[in-house]
């Protein structure tokens, strides 16, 4: 980790952990859980609005696609579609944005901080699957489902 790391990655967590969390978690997963609140079914109720936002977080990620290759970009789709699945967990457990932001920024902050911002030397998809199978396992231990 370097002085240039650091600042990157400081800088990255926070207006994306901030900005993200807003919009999918406060916004997009609030709306779908309000509509499918009526649903009698636990999946249909909580796991169904936490899965469609978790994707839509995932594919604006295709957004990377401006400052960084395809193959690179899709294990990083892949990625965050689970990790938004860990953090909607987190705010449908604690009904507090404030915990996904901090998971949020301290994952970004770390990847970013050690690995800098664009690592495509060293991406797999195999331990991008790898890593998407913890944050999904994990996710599932927060909701109790």
């Amino acid at each position: 980790m370097n002085e240039k790391n650091f600042l990157a990655a400081f800088t990255i967590g926070l207006i994306a952990s901030t900005t993200e969390e807003y919009l999918f978690r406060g916004i997009i997963l609030v709306t779908l859980l309000r509509l499918f609140w009526r649903s009698t079914k636990q999946s249909t109720r909580i796991l169904f609005p936490a899965i469609i936002s978790s994707v839509l977080f995932g594919l604006e990620h295709f957004l990377n696609l401006y400052s960084q290759n395809f193959s690179l970009t899709t294990i990083q789709v892949c990625q965050t579609m689970a990790m938004g699945f860990l953090f909607a967990s987190l705010f449908i457990r604690t009904k507090n944005l404030l915990f996904p932001i901090i998971c949020h920024f301290g994952i970004d902050f770390v990847v970013t901080a050690f690995w800098g911002v664009q690592n495509t030397n060293n991406a797999s998809f195999g331990g991008a699957v790898s890593v998407a199978i913890l944050y999904i396992m994990i996710g599932f231990i927060i909701l109790r489902v």
